[in-house]
């Protein structure tokens, strides 16, 4: 079974209902008490708009060096060696080079 075979079976609604269960049991609530949080009468859904870094990009040096493939990106990552656009290295994911070109993290929208 894959991993997102087994995610698509998981029921959030389910899993909520266990964890209420285990910290009903916890705080040995009464059991009208639990009949009543245990389900829900009202639901409230918000939207808001998130920015990303869309804005600014527009301003960014357009990349010089060749895209990383996943598996690099991954290990600059991971070892705190990312690269920047250019080919600089050393910047933090979520940073600049000396030149002002992103990090391929930024670049790719992964942050």
């Amino acid at each position: 079974m894959t991993t997102e075979h087994a995610a698509r079976q998981i029921n959030a609604w389910e899993v909520a209902q266990h964890q209420f269960d285990l910290a009903a049991d916890r705080l040995q609530l009464d059991p009208g008490l639990r009949r009543v949080l245990r389900e829900t009468r009202r639901e409230l859904t918000v939207h808001f708009p998130v920015k990303l870094a869309a804005a600014e990009r527009r301003s960014w040096p357009r990349p010089t060096a060749d895209m990383p493939d996943d598996e690099t990106l991954e290990a600059m990552s991971r070892d705190g060696e990312m690269e920047a656009t250019d080919g600089c290295g050393g910047i933090e994911d979520d940073g600049f080079c000396e030149h002002g070109h992103p990090s391929w993290m930024l670049e790719l929208g992964m942050i």
